[in-house]
């Protein structure tokens, strides 16, 4: 059960975005209204999007952090015994 719940890990980091793919999403969308290429509505819609995904993305790298933090000392607790 544990080796499928790293894989699972493994292939939703490798498709989820990134915080420097959300910021491009943002800068497009600004140039989409700077040339008029999109609405402001959907603009809108985008950017409230884009800001859950990097709250999203954040919790998601601390949590990554904390957990190989915890493994790093579960392995020195180990080696100590």
């Amino acid at each position: 059960m544990k080796n499928q719940e790293t894989n699972n890990q493994e292939n939703n980091h490798a498709t989820r975005m990134s915080a420097k793919e959300v910021a491009i999403m943002l800068s497009d969308t600004l140039k989409d209204i700077n040339a008029r290429n999109t609405t402001l509505r959907k603009a809108v819609a985008v950017s409230r999007i884009a800001m859950a995904l990097a709250k999203v993305i954040e919790t998601a790298d601390l949590e990554e952090r904390i957990q190989e933090m915890e493994r790093r000392m579960d392995e020195r607790d180990k080696a100590k015994q």
